[in-house]
């Protein structure tokens, strides 16, 4: 489908060879964000691809993707210029026109399907002509976490593929031309899991960080974006460390302890920031496990060891 969508806009490769679904695998297979989570196509690949072609004069122009819940209306207004992207359970198709009910549609699975109902679909994915910003932020999770972009308009979308035959379902969330400047992102989540942050520049450039979340772990990331440049994301430890002074209480024999691992938590934290090998984050997390329970209680014990891992993940 989107080789499909490629043809119909005259995008050729840079190089100008036609765009074919067998060339366009093996060139999403070769970028760093080709495919995302199991094999899922990403989309925003796909835009810079057409970028490219655009800059090298094998495209009339770039195209901007953007995603949203299907709406009969909003496809309609589409199709009567551009072809649009149908999601279908497990399935891709391309809508290029109108016929009363129904779309006309191209079906890679099937090229006697000519037309498809108006009904039954998931999301719509469109790619318009553009020459303006393509700058995105994206993040793949798992479906049961949690995130929140403070600042930033959010689409999301839950997708399911097959992963050496077993099907697994991932939530992508897109942020559309975020502005320059600095983002909080919370993640929470009731498992560790990974996070794959994709985040492009407005030439649809792009840079990935993986973050990683413990298990009944909150999190707060800052990302400071620039869609002219490089961005970059890194973990937010100031809750990690008020919530570990929230826990000292003058003049009981827990207050020491407590201390303790207050200013060994901000010695560790400065050993990562230099780069400083050593045995840090297991002499911690030891520190904090020896202490009985009467000192800190085991569900605390676990918060404090769960902060320190997720610290030494990111």
């Amino acid at each position: 489908s989107v080789a499909m969508i490629l043809q119909q806009h005259d995008v050729n490769f840079p190089n100008g060879d036609i765009v074919t679904p067998a060339n366009l695998n093996t060139w999403l297979k070769g970028e760093p964000d080709g495919y995302v989570g199991p094999g899922l196509v990403n989309w925003l690949a796909v835009a810079r691809l057409a970028h490219q072609s655009q800059v090298a004069g094998e495209a009339p122009h770039s195209l901007e993707f953007t995603v949203e819940p299907y709406d009969d209306t909003g496809v309609a207004t589409f199709v009567a210029t551009n072809p649009v992207i149908l999601s279908e359970p497990g399935h891709f198709i391309v809508a290029h026109g109108e016929d009363g009910a129904n779309w006309k549609v191209a079906d890679p699975a099937d090229e006697a399907r000519l037309l498809a109902s108006k009904t039954g679909f998931g999301n719509a994915y469109y790619f318009t002509p553009s020459s303006t910003n393509l700058a995105y932020i994206l993040l793949v999770t798992e479906p049961d976490v949690t995130v929140n972009l403070a600042g930033s308009q959010q689409v999301v979308e839950t997708l399911n593929a097959e992963d050496e035959g077993e099907s697994v379902t991932k939530k992508l969330i897109y942020y559309p031309k975020p502005a320059e400047g600095v983002y909080e992102l919370g993640v929470t989540g009731p498992t560790q899991s990974e996070i794959m942050a994709y985040f492009y520049d407005q030439n649809g450039n792009v840079m990935t960080q993986t973050l990683t979340l413990g298990e009944f772990t909150s999190a707060e990331f800052t990302i400071n974006f620039d869609p002219s440049g490089s961005s970059a994301v890194e973990l937010n430890t100031t809750p990690i460390l008020a919530y570990i002074q929230s826990l000292r209480t003058p003049k009981t024999s827990a207050n020491g302890v407590f201390q303790a691992v207050y200013s060994r938590f901000v010695e560790y934290l400065g050993y990562l920031q230099n780069d400083v090998e050593g045995t840090y984050f297991a002499d911690l997390s030891k520190y904090v496990s020896r202490q009985s329970p009467r000192v800190i209680s085991p569900a605390t014990k676990d918060t404090l060891i769960n902060y320190i891992e997720l610290v030494e993940a990111n």
